[in-house]
Formats: structure tokens, sequence, C-alpha cells
């Protein structure tokens, strides 16, 4: 029976470990979005002279957004807003603590908690357990005259609108109290009560401010279209705007994939850890006789489990990286010396 239990740990942590493997090859493959972005032709004006060579091309365009909409909402006056976000927040006590009440020094935390829901549809405009977080947008959308397709388009972020009586919809339950949130309740901002509400706007403005986009254009049909293409075994999709000049998004972008990838990889260092651990369990008897690690008993294989991990994390990620740039060194290697050979046999 015991036979049984470790052969089928092994198997398991075997292929734990190789879904770890699969998890960094995938995180780390090929040239990230921003290293894409970099290869943008930048782009302020469309001319035509070079409206022939912008099919099928990466862009860097510059310019403001604009709709010939106008958007409002529960507490905010109609204007020419591309996006509208409303944020509803309720003061309540932190859940997420685990409060041990018989202590007097764990003191509940109370904090301002969004109310986010997928639920749109507002049937009582001053009931708070129905009032959400809710977002707008035009549906259309022009950079410089291009249409944009909003459905998959990602826009740059909103910023905070301050609210002025002339621009908000006050009511006998809400109340302008300064120039960046409504208030509902029975206290105050500065000293707010248990179910109090704040409700403050974060919008895009149209015309907005200075943008870079990224993707691609049709000149024919004054369109701004996603740009995609395929690089190793990856498919590449760019179709954004941000709020800066070409450098400064692709910072953005890559602090973003930096962000992400760094989550992905604990994740696939998570899987490798706990696959050795199945693969490293079979063998207590054998570590009980390890000086200090083995009186440790259990903690003694997580331990080991865990620096065996660290280890091989760091070797997949060393080769993986190695490999990826490497294709791009050898290749300018074996360049050069196919240009020297022709050079001198010329």
């Amino acid at each position: 029976m015991e036979i049984t239990s470790s052969i089928k740990r092994i198997l398991i942590g075997t292929l734990l470990l190789f879904t770890s493997l699969v998890l960094f090859f995938l995180n780390e493959e090929g040239p990230k979005t921003s290293d894409i972005a970099r290869t943008a032709k930048e782009i302020k004006t469309i001319t035509a002279e070079n409206q022939k060579n912008l099919h099928n091309t990466l862009i860097a365009f510059h310019g403001t957004l604009e709709t010939p909409e106008q958007l409002e909402d529960l507490y905010l006056k109609k204007g020419k807003y591309i996006q509208i976000n409303r944020i509803v927040e309720t003061y309540t006590t932190d859940s997420t603590r685990n409060i041990n009440t018989d202590n007097p020094k764990n003191k509940i935390r109370y904090i301002w908690k969004e109310n986010t829901n997928s639920q749109n549809t507002i049937q009582n405009y001053y009931d708070n357990t129905i009032l959400k977080s809710v977002s707008k947008t035009a549906h259309t959308i022009t950079l410089n005259g291009y249409k944009l397709s909003v459905d998959t388009l990602t826009l740059p972020k909103a910023k905070d609108l301050l609210l002025t009586r002339e621009n908000t919809i006050e009511t006998d339950n809400t109340l302008l109290l300064n120039q960046k949130y409504l208030f509902n309740g029975k206290g105050s901002l500065n000293d707010p009560k248990i179910g109090d509400v704040r409700i403050h706007y974060t919008v895009i403005s149209s015309p907005s401010d200075p943008v870079t986009f990224f993707g691609t254009i049709n000149p024919l049909s004054k369109t701004l279209s996603p740009y995609s293409d395929t690089y190793y075994t990856k498919n590449v999709s760019l179709y954004r705007v941000f709020n800066a000049d070409k450098n400064s998004a692709i910072q953005e972008l890559q602090n973003e994939e930096n962000h992400s990838s760094w989550i992905f990889r604990f994740i696939a260092f998570t899987v490798l850890w706990i696959g050795l651990l199945l693969l490293i369990a079979p063998f207590h008897k054998v570590i009980k006789n390890i000086p200090f690690i083995g009186k440790m008993k259990s903690i003694g294989i997580i331990l080991i489990a865990g620096i065996c991990a660290i280890l091989l994390s760091s070797i997949i990620l060393f080769t993986l990286h190695l490999f990826y740039k490497g294709v791009f060194i050898i290749g300018g290697i074996l360049f050069i010396l196919f240009g020297i050979i022709i050079f001198y046999k010329k």
C-alpha cells in the first residue's frame, strides 16, 4: 500500500514538474508586446506620401480622441465624455482581516470599499445596497478623424473629474462636499459612519489629452484596427491608446508585462515546488539522516524542496533567457561571418 502511494506521488510530482516547465516556457517565450511596440512607425499626420506604406504596418499614431456623443449618469450632467466611470464606495469593516476580539490590541479596521457588481440597472437611485460602480463608454470614438472599434480597444486610464455645481446633479440624499466626492449618509467624509456612501467620477473627456495609439491604419476606410502577428508560436496583438508619447507608452507596457510576468513565474515556481515535494516525500527516511534538516521532519522536506525549486527555477529562467537572446546573437554572428566571407571572395 505504501509503495503504491509513493508511486502515485512520484507520477503526480513528475507531471507537476513538466507542467512548471511548460508554464516557464510560455511565460518567457518570444518577444514581449513592448518589444513589438518599439518597432512601430511613428506617425503624427497622414499624408498622400506615407499612405501607401502604412498598410498592415504597426504604427504609433499621435493625436486626440473625440466623440460626437454626450454621456451622462445619475449624478453627472450630460457632457462631452468618451468614457464615464462612476465609483461608489461604502464605509464598512475590513473583512479581509481576521480580528481576534478577545485581544483588545486587535482593533476593528474600517475602510471605504467599492461596490462592484455586474448589475448596471439601478431600481432605486438612493438605495445603497443597489447603487453600484458603473462604466459607460461612447459607441463612436475617433482619433484625428479615424474611427476606432470600441469593442476590442484598450483605452487610456481615466482621470479624476473635478465635481462642481455645474456638472453634477445633487439630490435630497446626496451632497457635493468637495470637488472629488458626492456624499450620502449620516456622517461626513472626515467622520463617516457605517453604511455611508461616497461617489466620485473618473472620465476621459472629448477631446482628450494628447494620446499615442498602437495598431494599424486603413487610410481608405479611415479606420484604425488591431495589429496582430505571430512570433515563434506566440500570437501578439496590439490595439491600445496611451496618455503618453511613444517612449513613455512603451515603458508603461513593459511595466505591466514585468508585473504579470513575475506573477506567472511565481505560479510556475509554486507548481515546481509542489512537484519536487511529492518526488522527495517518499525518501523521508533518507532525509531523516541529514544533520539539522532531519530533525525538522516535515518542515525539513518542505525546505529541501523549496531550495531545489529556487535553484531549478533560476537555471530554467537563465537557460530560456539565454536561448531566446542567443538565437538573435548567433544569427547576428553568422550574418557578420557570411558578410566577411563574401567580402574576401570579392
